[in-house]
């Protein structure tokens, strides 16, 4: 493929017998390497986009999540607590009791999703650090304290304390109950909570989360033992296969155990059907971008018909001379590919380096975050090259071989 690609290089370079084909070649270059660009740094911001949510979703989801697959509550006993937390690899867990409840503070009133959990529950993940005012602590002696998501303290204004001030009241329906005309409240069990801290994680959990002890959900829902689920922290060095696997033998059948990217499974998929929906419609429009060339083979085949003489007189057959056009072709869908993908790695790397373009105010990231991953790379020299190939191949095929035939017949 030497002499193809040497005679190739040297017509791409060379001034076309007539401007028009110099200008398309260059508007087909140009064309490939805008797209190629696009493509790039489209697919980069969603990858920085998913990053982004990634890390704030996993900063709040435990590493396994192990729940009833049938039901809402489940009860495990204490020798099976005991094995589960002796799990090589875990390096915490937590009961877990979470129910929907409503909060009032003075006039004001929600319906949160109330999460009781351990007093030393801020190991689970480092939750403490998403702490936006007050402090991470869920019991002080014998008072139950509460952490509000930054969206129910907006609500409720509620005043974070700094000692027992008992703020909240928190009301849920007696179970087995019938609610009462006369007296609504002798349905409803009712008890009171500080708010000593807000968190903020970026994520729908803001909007109606709060922190409680579990031994307060459960005298408050009057449950029992009753658990809705156990999340697990693993240390660096587990392998997520093996304690998956050693937590659903010890648990058994009945049960549903997710990771951190499982519980948010919906999200995430979302996510990813976005991003190569854009990816198929920056492909497509490569695709329009390609019928430039297509235009520019046949006319390039046009401008070299009396060079056909000169390659059949030095001994040139029908196959050399389609390799030099498709050689021609490539390295001009080549030198665009590369030179968008160059170019599109300048902008990415500029943005995250300078962070250029900014969203509005009132956002959790101020500036768009990319990331740029092999991937994509290899993922967008396949769309180029199966975009290319067609369009480079179909003119020649059709064009050479005609005025092959024809300078055969002269001769």
């Amino acid at each position: 493929m030497k002499l193809p690609f040497f005679v190739a290089r040297r017509y791409f370079f060379a001034r076309k017998s007539r401007q028009l084909i110099q200008l398309i070649s260059w508007v087909s270059l140009l064309s490939i390497t805008v797209c190629t660009a696009a493509l790039f740094i489209v697919l980069s911001v969603f990858n920085g986009l998913q990053g982004f949510v990634t890390d704030k979703f996993n900063g709040f989801h435990a590493d396994l999540e192990l729940s009833s697959r049938e039901g809402r509550d489940f009860v495990l006993t204490s020798e099976q607590l005991a094995a589960l937390r002796g799990i090589e690899g875990v390096e915490y867990m937590s009961e877990v009791c979470t129910d929907m409840a409503v909060i009032v503070c003075e006039d004001r009133q929600f319906i949160v999703n109330l999460k009781g959990v351990e007093a030393d529950y801020a190991r689970l993940k480092q939750i403490d650090t998403t702490v936006y005012s007050g402090q991470f602590l869920l019991q002080f002696g014998e008072y139950p304290l509460a952490v509000l998501g930054r969206g129910v303290e907006q609500v409720l204004q509620a005043p974070i304390a700094d000692f027992v001030t008992n703020s909240l009241r928190v009301y849920y329906p007696k179970r087995g109950a019938s609610l009462s005309a006369a007296n609504p409240m002798q349905s409803l069990n009712s008890e009171s909570l500080t708010p000593v801290g807000s968190f903020f994680s970026a994520t729908d959990y803001d909007e109606n989360y709060v922190f409680a002890p579990i031994s307060f959900v459960r005298r408050l829902t009057g449950r029992q033992n009753e658990l809705t689920s156990l999340e697990f922290r693993l240390s660096p060095s587990a392998s997520l296969r093996q304690v998956t696997a050693a937590v659903e033998a010890l648990a058994g059948e009945g049960f549903v155990l997710k990771d951190a990217f499982q519980q948010e499974s919906e999200l995430y998929k979302a996510m990813r059907t976005e991003k190569w929906a854009i990816f198929a419609i920056l492909s497509f429009i490569l695709l329009i971008a390609s019928f430039n060339m297509i235009g520019m083979m046949a006319l390039l085949v046009l401008d070299k018909k009396q060079d056909l003489g000169i390659f059949r007189a030095m001994g040139a057959d029908l196959p050399l001379i389609r390799k030099i056009f498709i050689a021609e072709g490539m390295l001009i869908g080549g030198i665009g590919a590369v030179s968008g993908l160059l170019i599109g790695f300048v902008c990415c790397y500029l943005q995250q380096t300078f962070h250029f373009i900014r969203f509005g105010e009132g956002y959790e990231v101020s500036y768009y975050p990319v990331a740029m991953h092999w991937s994509d790379v290899v993922g967008i020299f396949a769309v180029v090259i199966c975009v290319l190939i067609p369009a480079v191949l179909w003119p020649v095929s059709r064009l050479s071989g005609q005025l092959f035939r024809e300078r055969m017949r002269h001769e």
